[in-house]
């Protein structure tokens, strides 16, 4: 199998066929931010454009759908530039098959910070921290903006963004659910008492994993002696990220100190409050928390599984239906909570095509019925630092759960090799 060199002094985006990954890519652009964020929902791909332009994303759509369902299009010089570029260069086919056309772009008032793309709805939370614009991906225009209240801490303003037909979720250094319909706050994790709730939390205990790929940790439960809180050091936790789940009842959040969050309800439980004219909704969810790992940087969730990646690699929860016992928490002030059960009992690690500590600064983490896909840095062994910014190889990986093998296939400049496992078929795609 002979490897491909995705190489540039700029970021370039490539689209490639993993029925053959050994062709030569259907399509890329080049000259695009190497810090670009991407987003793919229903054939649009839209990407940052980074410090060069971040008050603006630029959207993108397959060919394929644009000549199928045509849509309103009105791509910038930059854009059609680069899609010439693209189309003339080598390797580039006759095939409309993984090309990609320019649509326009989206500019905001301000710094963008996160973003997310869930059809049709294009989120986009500003670098203040203090507004969300939600836009139509199909005509680029602006539906809603919403004012939300920003994080006391500047570094963590804007983590991390995710959306739904009544809902936008925030991370910050705690995590905000915000109402579409009233543009209010219906749901607010107080910092102190997520830091409360971690106290509760004890580390999963190891099981044996004997002719399984992965790795099987058992759940705890709350404890009842409270592990004193971290003094002097604020914010105690950050969420890195949120989602929610497809029926819109439930969604997840992670911490950068391996703990998970999932909170159910949201639907079922919200209740009308305030003497105001609109009124206001304040949801009262079912929390539970456990701890996966001593780090986690991005998340997944589909409603029936949790995909996380952290400092072990990947873990993967299936959800069950958990008691309605609850365990009483003490905020302190007088105020009480309650936690419920963490809907999972095992935890399931499989380090991402290599050993603990190989990969990090996992970028994207997708989750489908039968597979699961990951994008980290390969890491050099010579520092965090210098893989970070002396370094711009990327690695793309997907997971089979329906086959029974794992296959590691590593496309790179140089070489490539095939590892054979049992129980699931891995994928791994190195580009630099």
């Amino acid at each position: 199998m002979s490897g491909q060199t995705e190489t540039d002094e700029g970021g370039c985006l490539v689209v490639h066929c993993l029925r053959d990954p050994t062709r030569q890519a259907l399509f890329r652009l080049d000259q695009i931010s190497i810090y670009a964020h991407v987003e793919m929902s229903n054939g649009f791909v839209v990407f940052t454009c980074g410090p060069e332009a971040g008050d603006s994303l630029e959207v993108w759509r397959w060919a394929e759908d644009q000549d199928v369902y045509p849509l309103d299009c009105s791509p910038t010089e930059s854009q059609r530039h680069l899609y010439k570029n693209a189309t003339i260069g080598p390797g580039y086919g006759s095939s409309r098959r993984g090309v990609l056309v320019p649509m326009g772009i989206l500019k905001h008032p301000d710094l963008t910070r996160a973003s997310r793309l869930v059809y049709p709805t294009m989120c986009v939370g500003n670098q203040s921290g203090d507004s969300l614009f939600l836009w139509d991906i199909r005509t680029r225009k602006l539906t809603q903006t919403i004012e939300i209240e920003p994080s006391p801490y500047v570094r963590f303003r804007m983590n991390y963004v995710d959306v739904n037909e009544t809902h936008v979720f925030v991370a910050t250094h705690t995590v905000s659910v915000y109402s579409r319909a009233t543009r209010q706050r219906v749901f607010y994790l107080d910092e102190s008492h997520l830091a409360q709730i971690t106290t509760h939390i004890s580390s999963p205990t190891p099981l044996p994993s004997h002719g399984s790929v992965f790795t099987r940790r058992e759940l705890s439960g709350y404890n009842t002696t409270d592990r004193p809180m971290i003094s002097g050091h604020l914010p105690w936790d950050v969420i890195m990220a949120v989602h929610v789940s497809p029926d819109g009842d439930s969604f997840v959040a992670i911490t950068f100190q391996g703990h998970m969050f999932h909170m159910n309800g949201l639907k079922s439980r919200a209740t009308e409050s305030g003497n105001d004219a609109v009124g206001r909704s304040r949801a009262h969810l079912r929390i539970s928390a456990t701890q996966v790992q001593s780090c986690l940087e991005n998340l997944a969730y589909d409603g029936q599984r949790i995909l996380a990646y952290g400092d072990m690699g990947l873990c993967l929860l299936n959800l069950e239906v958990s008691t309605q016992d609850h365990f009483a928490v003490s905020f302190g002030d007088g105020v009480a909570g309650e936690l419920y059960p963490f809907p999972a009992k095992i935890l399931n690690f499989m380090y991402p095509f290599g050993g603990m500590g190989q990969y990090g600064d996992c970028s994207c983490l997708q989750l489908t019925r039968d597979a699961c896909w990951v994008a980290w840095m390969a890491q050099s062994h010579q520092g965090r630092w210098h893989d970070l910014f002396g370094s711009n190889r990327k690695t793309v990986g997907v997971i089979d759960f329906t086959r029974e093998m794992m296959a590691s296939i590593s496309l790179d400049a140089l070489n490539a090799s095939v590892l054979i496992v049992t129980n699931v078929v891995a994928r791994k795609f190195d580009y630099e």
